[in-house]
């Protein structure tokens, strides 16, 4: 396949961030990074937002690697979520493992996705039954 190279210059994350501080919004703000979100390791590489509540969220997916690199490190000197991430019933051993790595870095954390047909699902079907991974979520959810 023939690729494309295009370049351009975006708004940037402090320009929408200022934007929305100047509408006079006081709201909290998550803050996704590159790499459909995952890749956080530029907020430590001089391209933190500047401002107050914020919270830096990432995707991390069971083919995404280097969790300490990609977000682990953030989450030691900013305030890390775990806000889009998920799997199918094979990806039981990752959902276990990024929970506890959540649990010792003190990250919070919420599954996706609460639709039945997109993926990856929690649902079996619109009568809200959980798949195995969405019985697994419920039941982390549930333990302190």
């Amino acid at each position: 396949t023939n690729q494309v190279l295009v370049i351009y210059e975006a708004v940037g994350l402090q320009k929408l961030y200022d934007t929305v501080r100047a509408a006079g919004a006081g709201n909290v703000v998550t803050i996704s990074g590159l790499d459909w979100g995952y890749d956080l390791s530029g907020v430590m590489n001089g391209h933190a937002i500047q401002g107050t509540n914020i919270i830096y969220e990432t995707h991390p997916y069971p083919f995404k690697k280097e969790w300490d690199k990609k977000f682990g490190d953030v989450s030691r000197a900013r305030v890390v979520f775990l806000g889009e991430w998920g799997g199918g019933s094979r990806d039981l051993d990752y959902g276990r493992a990024l929970a506890a790595y959540a649990q010792v870095h003190h990250l919070h954390w919420t599954a996706w996705c609460f639709h039945p047909t997109c993926g990856p699902p929690l649902l079996r079907n619109w009568d809200f039954e959980p798949n195995e991974f969405g019985e697994w979520v419920k039941q982390a959810l549930l333990t302190p």
